[in-house]
C-alpha cells in the first residue's frame, strides 16, 4: 500500500510478518477517479446550502464551524476588507465598507430584512433598530422575500428606478442567505462594493442549483465552479433589477468549491446538491454568538531554526549533495498544520515546471499546485494540514521544455517515463518544538542592576570621578 494513500484495497490486508507499518488515510485524491464498472451509482438525496442556514440565525457568521458536521464551510471578502471601518455611501446611498469578520459570510433573514416603523412588525429585524435613524436605511429592503408586490405580500421593495424585470420576480420565500456584511455593525447589511463568496465542500458533490437575491442594474455576478479535478469554470449570472431572484438549474458533477463575484451588493440564497458520499445531516450545535469587532486567530508558531524535512522517496535523479528544497518554518494552531517554504536549491537553472502536492488546511482535500520557471534561489511558502501528526510533500520536478501537462498531471508519473522528471517525497511532523530562544538579549535596559561588584579591582581607572569615596 503506497505510503501516500494513493493505492485502495477492496477487501482485507492482513500483516503478518515485522518490518512494516500501516497509515490510515481520508481517501481525498486530488484527482476524480472512475468508478468500476461494477460499483453502479450513487444515490443520495438531494441537499441545500440553505437547510444548514435555516439552522441559523439572523446576524450569524458562517465560516468553516460546521465543516466536519455538515461538511460546508464559507469564505466572504469584501472589496474593502481591511481598508475602513468608517461607513461610507456611495451615490446610490449604498454603504461601501466591508467587514467580513475574519472571512465569515453573514446570515441575513430575508423575512427581516431592516427596522422602520413604516414595516409590519413581523418583518422588522430587531439587530437592526438605531434610536439615531428610524426609517428604511438600516437594513435593506431590497434583499428582503418575497417581494411586496407578490400575492400576499412580503418584505421585499424594488427601487423605482431599478425595478425587477420580467422573468425574475420574486414570489419564493428564500428564507435565511448569505450576503458580504457592509461594515462593523449590529445590524446584518450586504456591502455595495461587492467582493467574494465562496462555498466549500467537505466531499466533491454535483451541483442541481444556484439561487441569488438582488443582481443590480447593470451588473452580472460570475459563479466559478472548482471542480475536483483542480481545473474550474465560470459562468455569469443574469441581471435581475433590484430585489430580484436568479435560480438557475446545472448539472455541474465533482465540485469542490463554488465561488460568487459580486460586482456591487446581493446575496446567496441556495445551491442544491447531490452528495457523492451519503451521511445524514446532524443536528448542529447552537451557533456561536457573533463579535461585533474582528476576531485574532492564534497566530501560527514560527521555528527557532527552520528545518528541512525529511526525504522518504525518490523517482528519477537523486538530489544534488545538500539540497533541502523543503524548509519548514513552524507550526499552526494546534499542531495541525505546518508552515513550509519550497525552495529552489535543485538546479543552478531555472526549472520549467514544479508540482507540489500537499494536504489543504482548509478543505483538508489533497491539492494539486503548479510552480513555472522557478528561478535559482527562489522561494516560495504554503501551509499544509496534517494527518496522524504528519504532513506530507510531494514534489514533481520537470526539468525538459516539452512538458504540456496541466491540472492533474502535473502532479502525477508522467506516462511514458521521461528523464526529465524528478520526484521527491518527503515528510514533516506537526509536533515540532517551535519555541523561541529564550537567552536572546532584552530589548531595554533592565530595571535593577544584572550583578553585583566585581570580586577584584577592575584593570582601567574609571572614566571619571566616582560620585562617592570607593
Amino acid at each position: 500500500i503506497g505510503h501516500s494513500g494513493r493505492t485502495v484495497v477492496n477487501g482485507n490486508v492482513y500483516q503478518k510478518r515485522g518490518g512494516s507499518e500501516f497509515h490510515n488515510y481520508p481517501f481525498q485524491p486530488f484527482c476524480p477517479l472512475p468508478l468500476p464498472e461494477n460499483c453502479g451509482t450513487y444515490d443520495c438525496p438531494e441537499r441545500g446550502l440553505q437547510d444548514l442556514l435555516a439552522s441559523l440565525k439572523a446576524g450569524d457568521f458562517l465560516y468553516n464551524q460546521y465543516y466536519d458536521s455538515w461538511g460546508i464551510a464559507a469564505k466572504a471578502k469584501g472589496s474593502n476588507d481591511g481598508k475602513s471601518f468608517t461607513p461610507k455611501l456611495n451615490s446610490n446611498g449604498d454603504w461601501v465598507d466591508s467587514f467580513t469578520n475574519g472571512g465569515a459570510a453573514r446570515v441575513f433573514d430575508t423575512m427581516q430584512p431592516y427596522y422602520s416603523t413604516n414595516l409590519a412588525g413581523m418583518f422588522r429585524q430587531p439587530l437592526c433598530y438605531d434610536v439615531r435613524f428610524d426609517n428604511d436605511r438600516n437594513g435593506d429592503p431590497d434583499l428582503g422575500s418575497p417581494n411586496n408586490q407578490c400575492p400576499g405580500g412580503g418584505p421585499g421593495k424594488s427601487k423605482s428606478s431599478d425595478p425587477i424585470l420580467s422573468g425574475y420576480e420574486h414570489c419564493e420565500a428564500q428564507g435565511n442567505v448569505l450576503v458580504i456584511q457592509e461594515y462593523n455593525n449590529a445590524c446584518p447589511d450586504d456591502t455595495g462594493s461587492g467582493g467574494y463568496i465562496t462555498v466549500a465542500f467537505k466531499d466533491p458533490v454535483d451541483i442541481t442549483s444556484v439561487a441569488m437575491v438582488d443582481i443590480d442594474e447593470d451588473t452580472v455576478n460570475k459563479i466559478k465552479f472548482i471542480y475536483a479535478s483542480g481545473n474550474p469554470k465560470t459562468e455569469d449570472t443574469d441581471e435581475t433589477g433590484d430585489n430580484g431572484l436568479w435560480k438557475k438549474s446545472f448539472d455541474e458533477k465533482n465540485v469542490k468549491a463554488i465561488e460568487v463575484y459580486y460586482p456591487g451588493s446581493g446575496s446567496l440564497s441556495g445551491i442544491n446538491y447531490i452528495p457523492r458520499v451519503c451521511e445524514p445531516f446532524p443536528n448542529p450545535p447552537p451557533p456561536p454568538t457573533p463579535t461585533m469587532s474582528p476576531t485574532t486567530s492564534p497566530a501560527p508558531t514560527g521555528c527557532a531554526d527552520p528545518m528541512a524535512a525529511t526525504l522518504t522517496d525518490t523517482t528519477g535523479t537523486a538530489l544534488p549533495q545538500g539540497s533541502n528544497p523543503i524548509i519548514v518554518k513552524g507550526t499552526g494552531k494546534n499542531d495541525e498544520s505546518v508552515l513550509f517554504d519550497v525552495v529552489q536549491d535543485i538546479s543552478g537553472s531555472t526549472i520549467p515546471h514544479i508540482g507540489l502536492s500537499y494536504r489543504d488546511d482548509y478543505s483538508g482535500n489533497i491539492v494539486c499546485d503548479t510552480i513555472t520557471d522557478v528561478t535559482a534561489g527562489s522561494t516560495s511558502s504554503y501551509k499544509a494540514g496534517c494527518v496522524g501528526g504528519i504532513a506530507q510533500v510531494d514534489l514533481y520536478v520537470y526539468t525538459g521544455s516539452d512538458f504540456d501537462g496541466e491540472g492533474c498531471a502535473v502532479c502525477s508519473l508522467p506516462t511514458p517515463a521521461s528523464s526529465d522528471f524528478r520526484m521527491y517525497e518527503f515528510e514533516i511532523p506537526c509536533d515540532l518544538d517551535c519555541s523561541q530562544p529564550t537567552d536572546s538579549p532584552t530589548s531595554s535596559p533592565t530595571k535593577n542592576p544584572t550583578s553585583g561588584p566585581t570580586s577584584s579591582p577592575t584593570k582601567n581607572p574609571t572614566s571619571g570621578p566616582t560620585t562617592s569615596p570607593t
